[in-house]
Parts: structure tokens; sequence; C-alpha cells
């Protein structure tokens, strides 16, 4: 049986970049880098206090559900030392591998959303997130600023959405940079 050779590529290393429609830019859509995505679940009970902490260093925390968060970005340290950090009240799973994270920003970043999802983004603080669907793709939205959001897609489908966002986008004026 012959050897197979995995080799490691960014899921948008081939995605679209540039500008697209109108000319300035509405809306900038960069790709994030594809490092700490973990999932953190709670056991019914479990005072989220630690993980609260814990997620007030370099890596946002994000409330997805009742007793579920999301632990993004950059930090330090490993899975298996947060987890030992956080048990017996969480457990955390690694999904670094299986999503894709996007940032979306600019003046018309929330009417380019407001195309694709049902989520009344004008009631979503800064620091909230939601589980929910950009058209058929389910994402995890959330929002990073006064004018910028970051979005979560299983990895099959983050070119589906990135060229997506940048079709309906256009009448914005869209800058794509995909890293």
């Amino acid at each position: 049986m012959p050897d197979t050779l995995l080799t490691a590529r960014p899921a948008l290393a081939n995605a679209a970049t540039g500008h697209f429609g109108l000319p300035g830019a509405g809306v900038t859509l960069t790709a994030l880098p594809e490092d700490r995505l973990w999932q953190a679940l709670a056991r019914p009970g479990t005072d989220p206090a630690p993980l609260l902490a814990y997620g007030a260093g370099p890596c946002p925390l994000r409330s997805i559900g009742p007793g579920q968060w999301l632990i993004v970005g950059v930090g330090t340290g490993t899975l298996a030392e947060a987890q030992a950090a956080l048990a017996p009240g969480f457990a955390l799973s690694d999904q670094t591998h299986g999503r894709v994270r996007v940032s979306l920003s600019g003046p018309s970043a929330a009417d380019l959303l407001a195309k694709g999802t049902a989520v009344n983004l004008a009631l979503l603080p800064e620091g909230g997130a939601a589980q929910t669907l950009f058209g058929h793709l389910g994402i995890t939205l959330a929002r990073t600023g006064p004018e910028a959001f970051e979005l979560a897609v299983l990895r099959g489908f983050a070119l589906s959405l990135w060229d997506e966002l940048i079709l309906l986008g256009r009448e914005y004026g869209i800058g794509a940079r995909a890293a």
C-alpha cells in the first residue's frame, strides 16, 4: 500500500483576493490565522468564573450557548494545560483544524451580514456571539468592535463563505485579503 503524504495548507489558500465592486472599501474581508479555537463545555451547575478568568487573557471567550464557549485567538499554553486548569468543571475540545475564522469590518459590514443572517446585529453587543446561519452555512458570528465581526465556519465551507461574502459585498466595495 503506498504511503500518503499529507500537506497542511490554509483552507483559504486559493481564495480570491483584491478589491471587488464599487470603488472604496465599505467592507474589508480578512482571513484570520488558523490558530487557537477551542470549545469549552461546562458541567451542569458549574460556576463559569474560572473560565471567564481564563478568557480574560489574550484569548477572547465567546459565549455560544448555555454552558458553551469558544476560546479563540493566539495564546500561550496547550489544550492539556488549559484542561488541567479548568477541570473538573469544564471539558475542552480542540476545534482549530475543523473551523476557519474570517474577519469582516468596515462601515457596511453589518449591512453585508444582514443580507445573509437573521441575527439582529443592532442588538449584538461587542464581545457577543451567536450560532446562526449565513445563507445555508452554519457559522459562529461574533461582534469584535463597533464595525467589526468575526465569523467561524466549518473548514470545508470556508471557501464558499468567502466567495459569498465577496459576491454580496460588491455593492459596498469589498477588499479581500486571504493572507
